[in-house]
């Protein structure tokens, strides 16, 4: 099947080879020159030398939950931005760990300097800032140097969910001044599901060890303490996809991640010509993201039935709105193992289903 969701999406064949290969031992030799080279490559990725790389078991919740739990403490304050439907549940997660959030909510437009400048304003001991990099459940992109350098200013942490916007989408860990980068193998990595990956600033690190969180398996300090110790990993990990994730890191730093950014550019552009071509109508963003296209229906088609009929006759995925859009909207994703002849194959796809709808 053709994945074109906003996540999971279609793997690499050489990673999928890879992660079928046979376990090894995460205590061997072998395994530690993987991990350390996954470590070296990962910091590749976002683009910073100084940064320390956490990989645990889980989705890319995974990651988010437990950034906040290793970063903040109880009755912390924390401004949550919400521009949409993953915004929103960071500041959910953020009030399940009891911390004081001062939460932003845009609706379908990117978050606002102004107004967080006036939250760090009006507000005393502000210990960190939660935000979506590219919300797929809208297509918004934010804009994350200005709020790096606010953070800094104030002595906060950025905190940014990542999850659906790197290696789509420009970033650079250490000139947009993040503390903590949360990435997941499914978006576009072109793996996967099952890991999530944290990139940590100095600053955030100095946090982590002053905080001191109430668990084992999820201590970023003892994760960081133990690579440290000869690459010694805190708990068991899903080994396969450390060994796949090795591998379409090794694709990926073949070229310079902003060759990445600018392929997955050209095919976001050439998917939204397609479509505006078929006329479906494209949900246009000031701040439109590359990880994927919003359309609405035409003639008041149910988003639910153009979905079904392109899985079950054409072998096509493609994903429904979220929330109160669900049957009105569709979300195509432009992330992981895909080309130009895959966004020709949807655009043929829906050209076909005119006629019988």
């Amino acid at each position: 099947m053709l994945l074109l969701s906003p996540g999971p999406g279609v793997c690499h064949p050489f990673v999928q080879r890879r992660e079928a290969m046979p376990i090894i031992h995460h205590r061997s030799e072998e395994f530690k020159a993987v991990y350390n080279s996954i470590v070296a490559q990962m910091k590749m990725i976002v683009q910073s030398k100084k940064c320390e790389i956490i990989l645990q078991n889980g989705s890319g919740s995974t990651g988010m939950e437990t950034s906040l739990m290793n970063l903040f403490q109880s009755h912390d304050k924390v401004i949550a931005i919400n521009t949409g439907y993953f915004g929103e549940r960071f500041a959910s997660m953020a009030r399940l760990q009891k911390l004081e959030v001062l939460e932003c909510t845009y609706i379908n437009e990117p978050y606002h300097i102004e107004d967080i400048e006036t939250m760090f304003e009006e507000h005393e001991h502000i210990k960190g800032v939660l935000v979506t990099h590219s919300e797929t459940s809208n297509g918004i992109l934010n804009t994350l140097k200005p709020l790096g350098e606010l953070c800094k200013k104030h002595g906060a942490l950025l905190v940014v969910d990542s999850i659906g916007g790197i290696i789509m989408n420009p970033l650079h860990f250490d000139n947009d001044h993040i503390d903590c980068l949360i990435m997941a193998s499914q978006k576009g990595f072109m793996m996967p599901p099952g890991l999530s990956m944290i990139a940590l600033s100095v600053r955030a690190v100095k946090a982590v060890t002053d905080h001191k969180t109430a668990s084992y398996a999820f201590s970023f300090e003892n994760m960081i303490r133990k690579f440290h110790d000869d690459a010694k990993i805190n708990t068991t990990p899903a080994i396969s996809l450390y060994m796949a994730l090795h591998e379409a890191l090794c694709i990926l730093n073949q070229h310079p991640i902003s060759v990445w950014n600018r392929y997955y550019a050209a095919l976001h552009e050439q998917l939204e010509a397609g479509l505006s071509k078929l006329e479906y109508p494209v949900c246009n963003q000031q701040n439109a993201t590359n990880s994927l296209v919003l359309i609405r229906t035409k003639h008041q088609q149910k988003a639910s039935l153009l979905q079904k009929l392109l899985e079950e006759h054409y072998d096509i995925r493609i994903e429904l709105g979220l929330q109160d859009s669900s049957d009105k909207i569709l979300r195509i994703g432009c992330m992981n193992y895909i080309t130009e002849a895959d966004i020709n194959k949807l655009l043929d796809a829906l050209k076909e289903l005119e006629i019988h709808l």
